[in-house]
Protein backbone atom coordinates (compact mmCIF):
# COMPACT_ATOMS: atom_id res chain seq x y z
CA UNK A 1 0.00 0.00 0.00
CA UNK A 2 1.15 3.40 -1.05
CA UNK A 3 1.77 6.73 1.33
CA UNK A 4 -0.93 9.06 1.20
CA UNK A 5 -0.11 13.01 2.39
CA UNK A 6 -2.21 15.57 2.25
CA UNK A 7 -0.99 19.11 1.98
CA UNK A 8 -2.99 22.15 2.47
CA UNK A 9 -1.85 25.31 1.18
CA UNK A 10 -0.76 23.61 -2.00
CA UNK A 11 -2.20 26.04 -4.66
CA UNK A 12 1.10 27.58 -4.94
CA UNK A 13 4.48 28.18 -3.36
CA UNK A 14 5.83 25.76 -0.94
CA UNK A 15 2.83 23.46 -0.95
CA UNK A 16 2.58 22.81 -4.35
CA UNK A 17 6.49 22.47 -4.69
CA UNK A 18 6.09 19.96 -1.72
CA UNK A 19 3.11 18.23 -3.34
CA UNK A 20 5.50 18.09 -6.52
CA UNK A 21 8.69 16.75 -4.44
CA UNK A 22 6.14 14.24 -2.72
CA UNK A 23 4.52 12.59 -5.96
CA UNK A 24 7.85 12.20 -8.40
CA UNK A 25 8.82 10.16 -4.87
CA UNK A 26 5.34 7.72 -5.34
CA UNK A 27 3.63 8.99 -3.06
CA UNK A 28 -0.32 9.44 -3.56
CA UNK A 29 -0.52 13.15 -2.68
CA UNK A 30 -3.72 14.82 -2.34
CA UNK A 31 -3.47 18.66 -2.57
CA UNK A 32 -6.10 21.38 -1.19
CA UNK A 33 -6.77 24.70 -1.33
CA UNK A 34 -9.50 27.04 -0.25
CA UNK A 35 -10.66 27.01 -4.09
CA UNK A 36 -10.86 23.48 -5.90
CA UNK A 37 -10.14 25.06 -9.26
CA UNK A 38 -7.32 26.22 -7.75
CA UNK A 39 -5.93 22.75 -6.35
CA UNK A 40 -7.28 21.31 -9.71
CA UNK A 41 -4.70 23.33 -11.21
CA UNK A 42 -2.18 23.01 -8.60
CA UNK A 43 -2.38 19.00 -9.82
CA UNK A 44 -2.79 19.48 -13.40
CA UNK A 45 0.69 20.96 -13.17
CA UNK A 46 2.34 18.29 -11.42
CA UNK A 47 1.18 15.11 -13.06
CA UNK A 48 -2.24 12.90 -13.37
CA UNK A 49 -1.54 10.66 -10.01
CA UNK A 50 -1.60 13.83 -7.88
CA UNK A 51 -5.63 13.95 -6.45
CA UNK A 52 -7.48 17.04 -5.68
CA UNK A 53 -9.53 17.45 -2.56
CA UNK A 54 -13.08 17.71 -3.94
CA UNK A 55 -14.34 20.56 -1.40
CA UNK A 56 -12.39 23.50 -1.06
CA UNK A 57 -10.60 23.93 2.27
CA UNK A 58 -10.38 26.83 4.60
CA UNK A 59 -8.40 26.15 7.52
CA UNK A 60 -10.16 29.03 9.72
CA UNK A 61 -13.53 27.34 9.51
CA UNK A 62 -14.25 24.37 11.56
CA UNK A 63 -16.87 23.24 9.10
CA UNK A 64 -14.58 23.02 6.05
CA UNK A 65 -12.21 21.59 8.06
CA UNK A 66 -15.04 18.80 9.14
CA UNK A 67 -15.80 18.59 5.38
CA UNK A 68 -12.28 17.86 4.28
CA UNK A 69 -11.97 15.53 6.90
CA UNK A 70 -15.20 13.34 5.47
CA UNK A 71 -14.13 13.68 1.93
CA UNK A 72 -10.45 12.16 3.13
CA UNK A 73 -12.58 9.48 4.98
CA UNK A 74 -14.28 8.33 1.84
CA UNK A 75 -11.62 8.74 -0.82
CA UNK A 76 -8.91 7.85 -0.33
CA UNK A 77 -9.82 6.61 3.55
CA UNK A 78 -6.38 6.55 4.10
CA UNK A 79 -3.83 9.55 5.26
CA UNK A 80 0.05 9.00 6.20
CA UNK A 81 0.97 12.41 5.84
CA UNK A 82 -0.82 15.72 7.14
CA UNK A 83 0.91 18.71 5.65
CA UNK A 84 0.01 21.38 7.56
CA UNK A 85 1.32 24.26 4.48
CA UNK A 86 -1.75 26.72 4.85
CA UNK A 87 -0.93 30.34 6.01
CA UNK A 88 -1.96 33.68 6.45
CA UNK A 89 0.86 37.10 5.83
CA UNK A 90 0.96 39.46 8.54
CA UNK A 91 2.28 43.11 8.31
CA UNK A 92 6.03 42.43 8.66
CA UNK A 93 6.50 46.09 8.92
CA UNK A 94 4.27 46.92 12.37
CA UNK A 95 5.48 46.91 15.68
CA UNK A 96 3.84 44.50 18.62
CA UNK A 97 2.81 48.13 20.10
CA UNK A 98 0.68 49.47 17.28
CA UNK A 99 -0.41 46.06 15.48
CA UNK A 100 -3.69 45.85 14.03
CA UNK A 101 -4.93 42.86 16.46
CA UNK A 102 -8.02 42.16 14.33
CA UNK A 103 -5.28 41.54 11.85
CA UNK A 104 -3.23 39.32 13.87
CA UNK A 105 -6.29 37.29 15.29
CA UNK A 106 -7.15 36.87 11.64
CA UNK A 107 -3.37 34.99 10.98
CA UNK A 108 -3.14 33.09 14.15
CA UNK A 109 -6.74 31.59 13.06
CA UNK A 110 -4.93 30.13 9.81
CA UNK A 111 -1.48 29.70 11.04
CA UNK A 112 -1.96 28.49 14.82
CA UNK A 113 -5.60 27.32 14.83
CA UNK A 114 -5.86 25.91 11.35
CA UNK A 115 -2.99 23.33 11.48
CA UNK A 116 -3.91 22.54 15.42
CA UNK A 117 -7.67 22.35 13.86
CA UNK A 118 -6.48 20.08 10.82
CA UNK A 119 -3.95 17.90 12.83
CA UNK A 120 -7.39 17.25 15.69
CA UNK A 121 -9.97 16.51 13.28
CA UNK A 122 -7.40 14.20 10.83
CA UNK A 123 -6.15 11.92 14.14
CA UNK A 124 -8.63 9.17 13.38
CA UNK A 125 -7.15 8.65 9.80
CA UNK A 126 -4.04 9.50 11.07
CA UNK A 127 -3.98 6.49 13.95
CA UNK A 128 -5.04 4.15 11.44
CA UNK A 129 -1.04 4.27 9.45
CA UNK A 130 1.72 2.34 10.49
CA UNK A 131 4.00 5.52 10.46
CA UNK A 132 1.82 8.58 10.54
CA UNK A 133 3.48 12.20 10.40
CA UNK A 134 1.54 15.67 10.79
CA UNK A 135 3.95 18.24 9.33
CA UNK A 136 3.97 21.72 10.53
CA UNK A 137 5.38 24.27 7.75
CA UNK A 138 6.66 27.82 9.26
CA UNK A 139 8.38 30.63 8.36
CA UNK A 140 11.18 32.04 10.44
CA UNK A 141 9.18 34.31 12.24
CA UNK A 142 7.61 30.80 13.97
CA UNK A 143 10.80 30.26 15.40
CA UNK A 144 12.54 33.21 15.73
CA UNK A 145 10.36 35.32 17.25
CA UNK A 146 10.35 38.19 14.81
CA UNK A 147 8.00 41.44 14.66
CA UNK A 148 4.69 41.17 16.46
CA UNK A 149 3.09 38.40 15.49
CA UNK A 150 6.67 36.38 15.67
CA UNK A 151 6.58 35.78 19.32
CA UNK A 152 2.65 34.61 18.57
CA UNK A 153 3.64 32.29 15.91
CA UNK A 154 6.92 30.77 17.35
CA UNK A 155 4.70 30.08 20.91
CA UNK A 156 1.67 28.81 18.57
CA UNK A 157 3.99 26.36 16.75
CA UNK A 158 5.63 24.85 19.69
CA UNK A 159 2.52 24.37 21.55
CA UNK A 160 0.56 22.87 18.65
CA UNK A 161 3.55 20.48 18.15
CA UNK A 162 3.67 19.45 21.64
CA UNK A 163 -0.61 19.17 21.53
CA UNK A 164 0.08 17.03 18.45
CA UNK A 165 2.31 14.40 20.76
CA UNK A 166 0.23 14.13 23.66
CA UNK A 167 -2.89 13.81 21.35
CA UNK A 168 -1.26 10.95 19.47
CA UNK A 169 -1.02 8.87 22.84
CA UNK A 170 -3.24 7.63 25.71
CA UNK A 171 -1.42 9.21 28.19
CA UNK A 172 0.16 12.37 28.50
CA UNK A 173 3.72 12.60 26.49
CA UNK A 174 6.64 12.87 29.51
CA UNK A 175 7.75 16.99 29.95
CA UNK A 176 11.07 17.20 28.36
CA UNK A 177 13.14 20.51 29.36
CA UNK A 178 12.57 23.44 26.97
CA UNK A 179 15.11 24.75 24.45
CA UNK A 180 15.27 27.43 22.60
CA UNK A 181 17.65 25.36 20.15
CA UNK A 182 15.15 22.54 19.81
CA UNK A 183 12.59 22.64 16.62
CA UNK A 184 9.83 20.12 15.56
CA UNK A 185 9.49 19.80 12.11
CA UNK A 186 7.36 16.38 11.92
CA UNK A 187 5.55 14.47 15.21
CA UNK A 188 5.31 10.76 15.20
CA UNK A 189 1.80 9.33 16.11
CA UNK A 190 1.02 6.06 17.91
CA UNK A 191 -1.22 3.89 15.85
CA UNK A 192 -3.52 3.40 18.75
Amino acid sequence: MTTTALVTGASGGIGAEVARQLAATGVTVVVSARSVDRAKATAESIDNSVQVLPVGLDVADPESVQSAAAALAEEPGRLDILINNAAAYVDWAELASTADLDAARTVMEVNLFGGWRMTNALLPLLRRSEHPRVVHVSSGAGVTMMSSSGFASGTGLRLRTRSARQLSTRSPAPRRPSSPTRRSSSTPFAPG
